[in-house]
């Protein structure tokens, strides 16, 4: 049996740094895997074969290997779900500041653990109807087990897609209602400084027949007009029910 697995890239000390393939072939007596980045799950492995973990037969190393990967990937999962409930206890918040809740990093993840989760889940579905006879009977006892395994993860991994999306979308209508609610602020100062501004601009002409030019009360008396004004201007707006 032989075929190419996920598994995850790692740094010189062990954390997983994005995905990577694993390809191997196998019978009942020998395993050989190739690879082209350091990988963190088959690098375990072999450290446990080492150790003596006591494997019969190369496929037990495989299945180990399934395994371990599928370890992994729920704690990923588990990490993304707590990231998550942490978002969502902030918006649901009265005073969280949701411009700064940044849900992109973790759709990005979840989309690549998703893809890598799909093909491990259409590569066991493929072992387990293979296109011709395999003589590894040990790995087809295991490949069903294996199978849900991968289909849980597949469907936790969709679960928190949607549940990212959702609250992506809550953020981007809380974002949404603050600048409506700031918009709508700005324009009631623009509506109610707009005639007070026109009668300061008329007043400030140098032209004769200007009123109050002549009188000592001129400036209390425009000041007065620019109040009467937008007095007017809130009133008529309170009327239009455009500000409460």
């Amino acid at each position: 049996a032989f075929g190419v697995l996920p598994d995850l890239e790692r740094d010189l000390e062990g954390r997983p740094t994005g995905s990577g393939r694993l390809m191997f072939a196998l019978d009942e007596r020998r395993l050989i895997t190739a690879r082209r980045q350091a990988l963190r799950v088959v690098d375990e492995v072999r450290r446990d074969a080492e150790r003596g973990a006591g494997f019969a037969s190369p496929a037990d190393l495989v299945i180990h290997f399934i395994e371990r990967y599928v370890d992994l990937a729920e704690e990923r999962l588990h990490a993304a779900a707590e990231a998550l409930d942490h978002i969502e206890d902030r918006i649901l918040s009265d005073y969280a500041e949701v411009e700064r809740l940044k849900v992109g990093p973790i759709r990005r993840s979840l989309s690549r653990d998703h893809r890598e989760y799909l093909g491990l889940r259409t590569a066991l579905h493929r072992a387990c109807a293979p296109r011709a006879a395999h003589g590894v009977e040990r790995l087809s006892a295991h490949l069903p087990r294996l199978t849900q395994e991968a289909e849980d993860l597949d469907r936790e991994t969709l679960s928190l897609q949607e549940r990212a999306r959702l609250l992506h979308e809550e953020i981007d209508t809380q974002i949404t209602a603050a600048t409506n609610r700031s918009m709508k602020a700005l324009t009631v100062m623009s509506s109610l400084l707009i005639p007070p501004t026109l009668i300061v601009g008329a007043f400030g002409m140098n032209l004769d027949g200007i009123p109050f030019a002549r009188s000592h009360a001129g400036f209390a008396l425009a000041s007065l007009l620019c109040l009467t004004v937008v007095g007017g201007a809130w009133w008529l707006l309170r009327r239009m029910r455009i500000m409460p």
